[in-house]
């Protein structure tokens, strides 16, 4: 049902003129500066968007929340997990074959922004020992505090929260991971949506993070989430 979906949703982005997916982008990203989420947030985390897919922009966001001095993460999709040498997760991930992962990155600045190599997709992301002083802060690791706030991608959403991603399934194992070694307070998981990636259900699995907010052109939703102008 997801794989049917998803190829129903991106035959209708692939239609999309840049102009239209940058009009929306413009209000989405005004409706989150505008949410409580986001104001209060000290943390956050922000994919950054793909070069050949139509999604919501988000430089403008991540250029907001660094000038206002947050704490940004970003994803950087790696090839090999460090896994304890003999574990049953090791040897389950070597009968599976070396599995790609996902971590977050803190960037550091607009200029750190500025340096970043895509990736085969065509994804801007940091190298774990490329920062401005050698080593990246990890989401995961023992420097960062914990997130207030992520933002999500997706290829479809729906009004009842649900999401689905494009299949690789980063996230929901990402933020498995952060629920379990992180043990702070859950970030608000907020997705960004173009309005023809909304549909009328999404299905949702056992092993999905629903989320707490989707940001569209029309608004926020749940209802009554963005103040009033």
């Amino acid at each position: 049902m997801k794989r049917a979906l998803r190829a129903q949703v991106q035959e209708v982005l692939g239609k999309l003129s840049p102009a239209r997916v940058a009009a929306q982008s413009e209000v989405i990203t005004h409706n989150v500066l505008r949410s409580a989420a986001y104001q209060s947030s000290r943390a956050i985390s922000c994919y950054l968007t793909m070069e050949h897919a139509t999604e919501v922009e988000t430089h403008a966001l991540v250029l907001h929340a660094l000038e206002a001095g947050k704490k940004v993460y970003v994803p950087r999709v790696n090839r090999r997990r460090y896994l304890p040498k003999g574990s049953q997760e090791a040897k389950a991930a070597l009968d599976a074959g070396v599995a790609k992962w996902m971590s977050m990155l803190r960037l550091y600045s607009v200029q750190d922004m500025q340096t970043l190599q895509k990736n085969s997709w065509g994804i801007p992301e940091p190298g774990p020992t490329d920062g401005p002083d050698g080593q990246r802060e990890d989401v995961l690791g023992p420097a960062c505090e914990g997130l207030d706030l992520i933002l999500m991608p997706g290829v479809a959403f729906d009004r009842n929260l649900g999401r689905v991603g494009h299949g690789a399934g980063f996230y929901d194992r990402w933020l498995s991971d952060y629920a379990k070694y992180k043990r702070q307070p859950k970030p608000t998981l907020m997705g960004l949506a173009l309005l023809e990636q909304i549909v009328d259900r999404v299905p949702m699995e056992k092993n999905d993070w629903p989320l707490d907010q989707l940001v569209t052109p029309e608004g926020i939703l749940p209802e009554g989430t963005l103040p009033e102008a």
